[in-house]
């Protein structure tokens, strides 16, 4: 695919997911890179290398988002991307295992978001003061559903370059 193509589409799908299906950042950054992966029409492993490379580097450089997204982007490309099997002699059986590696680290990651809301619940106690970096949904949802039956303060840092903390 042509670099700038494959930029194009990395920022449109990028902003589809986080936009109109309210997906976080991070995790819609790595369920972006996981799809480009099945979608790649690389014929060699530097090819498909180069088109995740990019992918990568794209997503790093919009401008506004959080940090976030590239400690999501950093540990995907050191968990599936950079531990590319060497013992498989054919291209597509290797391909297959990265991109089932990228598939299984996006539903991880989903996952995870989810259990950091339901495993933080008892932490918070009535009248606690909670400082939370960012405003990501899991905690989000936790604060929400706490409000209901906790009184508590929040104060929160912003994780956006640029954006100067607080």
């Amino acid at each position: 695919m042509e670099k700038e193509k494959l930029e194009e589409l990395v920022v449109a799908e990028f902003k589809n997911l986080v936009e109109k299906k309210q997906v976080e950042p991070p995790l819609a950054a790595v369920q972006v890179v996981a799809e480009l992966m099945k979608r790649s029409e690389a014929s060699t492993m530097m090819e498909f290398q180069i088109e995740l490379d990019t992918s990568i580097k794209v997503l790093k450089s919009l401008p506004d988002q959080p940090i976030s997204v590239s400690s999501a982007c950093e540990l995907l490309e050191h968990f599936v991307i950079r531990s590319i099997p060497t013992e498989y002699k054919v291209f597509e059986d290797c391909k297959a295992v990265v991109i089932e590696r990228g598939s299984q680290y996006a539903k991880r990651t989903d996952t995870s978001f989810q259990k950091i809301s339901s495993l933080t619940e008892k932490f918070v106690r009535h009248n606690a003061t909670i400082l939370v970096h960012g405003g990501i949904a899991p905690v989000q949802a936790l604060l929400l559903s706490l409000s209901y039956r906790k009184k508590f303060q929040v104060f929160v840092t912003s994780g956006v370059v640029g954006e100067g903390g607080l």
